[in-house]
């Protein structure tokens, strides 16, 4: 049996992305190796400017009296400063601290627009041709609430609960226009962490992550009295587990790091389907600029399977979005990102304290924006074209 046009037209786009996305495993060796050489550069200005500060301050002991609260802080061994400084952690990421809770609320925004086979671009005109509907832009809100407790120095628990809408518009072959909307809670995540490996001095960690996704998200919108599709459910209808690797290191004033995490679906849902696995790895580099202030870059890394089974209830023929066959795809983002840590103040000899405000102390707002810079998708299927994250955390 010959191959069909959409076949021979998939073929050579995956050979494409076959080797893409070697050259992106390189970039993100390539970011790693960067930070750490930076990293190391940073550990022996801090060093030199700690010496320098040593003698200064035994030249200079009679103004000792007149900074007890600066001296505390400079009285801080390098494992401690590693340990308390919040502000060049991501988002979600606890470590160090027994007895601490965590409360943090993240809102993300993503916009996609335009469809793709493979990597290369397809008109709404083109995809007309294979069904009576087509995607034209989609939007997707999700407000998540999160709670983490470190009951040991190495153990962090954590749960994570998001609600989702979501806003697609359609036209159709006739030339009539759509729009598909749902929302609702999305499925319950419970994690934990464990901390394996730590040097001495706390600058270099590794921790094992393991999770489970609870199906409390609905895989019941309808619109119209029709169901909508698959995309625009906001719960997966499956157990999922979630383990994962995080790397960190950091010194006085750089943090890098890396992480994996995968999303391994168990089973099928009420509607004999199951969402197709998920991939994710990121790796960053974060730069403290104040005492209060950080930025950040990194590349995000995706990869997510095509749905298993079909909904008997949605026409596979009806909507590229019914297809389960046209669900999967890979993508790498850049990230750029900046840390705001109101709480934190500059001690003498440029390391952080509290800013002696207890109600912020703790307390980090994060802002992140997201741009693609390849996608590879089993499409027709619509494309990302930006994410942005806003979040808050408090730990206290």
């Amino acid at each position: 049996m010959g191959l069909s046009q959409a076949d021979q037209i998939r073929l050579p786009l995956h050979r494409q992305t076959a080797r893409r996305f070697k050259l992106m495993k390189r970039i993100v060796t390539l970011s790693l190796i960067l930070a750490a050489t930076l990293s190391l550069k940073s550990a022996q200005a801090d060093e030199m400017a700690a010496s320098n500060s040593a003698v200064a301050g035994a030249s200079d002991t009679k103004h000792m009296g007149t900074a007890e609260s600066a001296s505390e802080c400079n009285d801080m061994n390098a494992g401690e400063m590693v340990m308390m400084s919040s502000c060049l952690m991501p988002f979600g990421i606890m470590t160090g601290e027994a007895g601490k809770w965590m409360v943090g609320y993240q809102f993300t925004h993503e916009k996609m627009d335009g469809s793709l086979v493979g990597t290369d671009d397809i008109s709404v005109s083109q995809i007309l041709k294979q069904f009576p509907n087509a995607p034209t832009d989609m939007t997707m809100d999700m407000h998540m609430w999160m709670v983490m407790y470190a009951p040991t120095e190495r153990l962090t628990l954590s749960a994570m609960i998001p609600y989702i809408r979501k806003e697609m518009n359609n036209v159709s072959v006739d030339g009539s226009r759509f729009v598909m909307r749902a929302n609702g809670i999305g499925d319950l995540e419970l994690r934990s962490g464990y901390l394996i490996f730590q040097t001495a001095d706390k600058r270099h960690q590794l921790l094992l992550n393991g999770g489970i996704g609870v199906p409390t998200g609905s895989i019941d919108e309808e619109m119209d009295g029709f169901r909508v599709d698959y995309c625009m459910q906001p719960g997966s209808g499956t157990v999922s587990l979630q383990p994962g690797l995080t790397y960190l290191g950091q010194t006085t004033s750089w943090s890098w790091g890396a992480d994996f995490k995968a999303t391994v679906r168990l089973g099928r849902n009420d509607h004999n389907y199951r969402f197709g696995n998920r991939y994710e790895s990121r790796a960053w580099i974060m730069r403290q600029l104040t005492s209060w202030l950080t930025i950040s870059t990194g590349l995000n890394s995706a990869v997510w399977e095509n749905i298993e089974g079909a909904d008997p209830d949605l026409d596979l023929m009806m909507e590229q979005t019914t297809d389960p066959n046209l669900q999967g795809g890979k993508r790498l983002d850049a990230s750029f990102g900046l840390t705001f840590c109101p709480g934190m103040a500059c001690c003498h000899g440029g390391q952080c304290c509290s800013a002696g405000q207890k109600f912020l102390d703790g307390q980090q707002l994060f802002v992140e924006g997201r741009l693609p810079i390849i996608q590879s998708l089993d499409g027709p299927e619509l494309e990302n074209s930006w994410t942005i994250n806003i979040a808050w955390q408090w730990m206290f």
